[in-house]
């Protein structure tokens, strides 16, 4: 009875990754979408900074894209392990992540990772564009470190 309860523990936990990294991502991509969408040129002039408004609106469509993949690859996941067809034996969750499933676990993963780090570097890009010119340049560089030090400690928390 133990041997089939933690089997069970570990699918659920397997499922539960899925689960629980899809609607971080979902939720992120409310802001990014609405962000794409944002006229720039009316609060700043439209000739400062061109190449970080250009890169803000690549980078908010950058988290949209990998966020989506996130939640796809998840769902796609999440119901492939259901469904079973796959060795359940393994001595821990993330053991069977890795061994039974590890194109959708990296994916989500990186794509996560990747797209949270693209809709920060947006959010900087932003503050960059917003505050660079118009109230204090020290405030807009301000803003863009504590955004890259946002990343920084996101990139190296991840490896």
């Amino acid at each position: 009875m133990f041997f089939c309860f933690s089997i069970t523990c570990i699918v659920y936990f397997r499922f539960a990754f899925f689960n629980n990294i899809r609607t971080p991502a979902a939720l992120l991509i409310v802001p990014a979408m609405n962000s794409l969408w944002v006229d720039l040129s009316s609060t700043t002039q439209r000739n400062k900074h061109p190449a970080a408004q250009t890169l803000y609106t690549l980078a908010a469509f950058v988290a949209v894209l990998l966020n989506l993949v996130c939640v796809f690859i998840a769902t796609v996941a999440g119901t492939r392990l259901m469904s079973g067809g796959f060795d359940p034996m393994a001595s821990d969750a993330v053991t069977l992540l890795v061994t039974q499933f590890e194109l959708p676990y990296l994916a989500v993963h990186l794509s996560f990772l990747f797209g949270l780090v693209s809709f920060m570097s947006s959010v900087g890009l932003r503050a960059w564009v917003q505050f660079g010119d118009k109230m204090s340049t020290k405030l807009g560089q301000a803003l863009v470190v504590l955004a890259g030090t946002f990343v920084a400690n996101m990139m190296a928390y991840f490896h």
